[in-house]
């Protein structure tokens, strides 16, 4: 069997998809113990880079706001990655153009032509997002939050807008 170019475009969005799902699939306890060193190793950081900034001796409020920034910045990137995956696959499916153009000052010009090129992998970014955290309320331990799919959205309409900013023509 071989895929065409079109197919094969799907294919590192459909993978980072795949991604999204099974971080997704861990149940609040694995999540957390893997977010929460990290946020840990951060404070540190921060702490030796700007000494005096966090109280000795890192507070449980400090520690659980810091995972929770975490968490939402974590949100943000995914998406933003699957925005531009998503805005790639979506042009080289649609024929390879995406129309935007160069106003010849380093801004970018947008067309009412554009309008498919960021609304069609916005609206299949923001349809992943909303099952993925339909996908979580059956997940032990964690929960599906309207936040989260609008954080989610954010991040994929900034991944699209990058992709199509400094994509390659």
């Amino acid at each position: 069997m071989v895929l065409s170019r079109r197919a094969l475009a799907w294919l590192p969005a459909g993978l980072w998809m795949a991604i999204i799902f099974s971080l997704s699939a861990e149940p609040q306890a694995e999540s957390s113990a893997q977010s929460g060193p990290v946020a840990s190793a951060l404070l540190t950081v921060l702490n030796w880079a700007l000494p005096g900034s966090l109280e000795p001796g890192l507070a449980p409020e400090t520690l659980e706001t810091a995972e929770h920034l975490l968490r939402k910045t974590a949100h943000f990137l995914a998406y933003l990655v699957l925005g531009a995956l998503t805005a790639r696959a979506w042009r080289v499916a649609r024929g390879g153009t995406a129309g935007v153009g160069n106003d010849g000052v380093g801004g970018v010009v947008w067309k009412r032509r554009d309008l498919p090129a960021i609304a069609g992998p916005l609206a299949v970014c923001v349809v992943y997002a909303a099952s993925d955290e339909l996908h979580q309320l059956l997940v032990p331990g964690r929960s599906g939050e309207f936040g989260d799919v609008l954080l989610d959205s954010l991040g994929a309409l900034a991944g699209v807008l990058l992709y199509l900013r400094f994509r390659r023509h």
